[in-house]
């Protein structure tokens, strides 16, 4: 188990796209314990999902908590646990939808972002498999908010310019407060510890 700290906006990392992991990345320990690191960071700051580039690791996956956006099929039936997604590529996005957003790479900040109602989404899973899921409403976002992060964007960019410098100069405040205390990203002990909506 490896709980990683986070890399805050506006970070250069989280504005780079991330480069496709190969078949044989993919099959390898690499790619193993980057979900376990991915998955255990999530976890421990109850959010819902967090992209490989928000631990500072420039490649395409990321994980998505399937626990907080899916119920189980009976009383008696398992949770469902994470969503690793390698390579993903939305196949489809249909309708409008407005819900409120936020990102454990922009701690204390939540706005209204217009998204897609629905999406398809093509990924390769840890096995080397390729598979499609779909979701609607926070489903929705939550996939497309860390295939966002793949594509080297928050959802800050889509705010306008107002908006996006107000968050911006509170999101540098904060981290020079971080770097006073020690730390070049968000620890994760500073990050709600509990299931956040918001947090993905």
């Amino acid at each position: 188990m490896s709980i990683v700290n986070i890399v805050q906006w506006p970070d250069e990392g989280l504005s780079t796209p991330t480069i496709p992991l190969t078949d044989e990345e993919i099959n390898s320990e690499f790619a193993q314990n980057l979900a376990e690191d991915l998955i255990d960071t999530c976890e421990a700051v109850g959010g819902l999902g967090l992209a490989a580039n928000q631990i500072g690791v420039n490649v395409q996956m990321a994980v998505v908590n399937l626990d907080h956006l899916l119920a189980p099929d009976g009383p008696d039936a398992e949770l469902p646990g994470y969503l690793t997604m390698i390579n993903p590529v939305v196949t489809l996005a249909e309708g409008e939808q407005m819900l409120q957003e936020g990102c454990l790479s922009i701690p204390r900040e939540t706005v209204l972002v217009k998204r897609p109602a629905m999406v398809s989404v093509e990924y390769t899973d840890l096995n080397g498999e390729r598979h499609t899921i779909g979701g609607q409403g926070l489903m929705a976002v939550a996939l497309l908010h860390e295939i966002d992060h793949i594509n080297g964007r928050t959802y800050v960019d889509s705010l306008p310019r107002f908006k996006r410098s107000i968050i911006r100069k509170r999101a540098l405040r904060l981290k020079k407060k971080l770097r006073r205390a020690g730390f070049n990203r968000i620890p994760v002990m500073a990050l709600p510890g509990e299931p956040n909506t918001d947090a993905a």
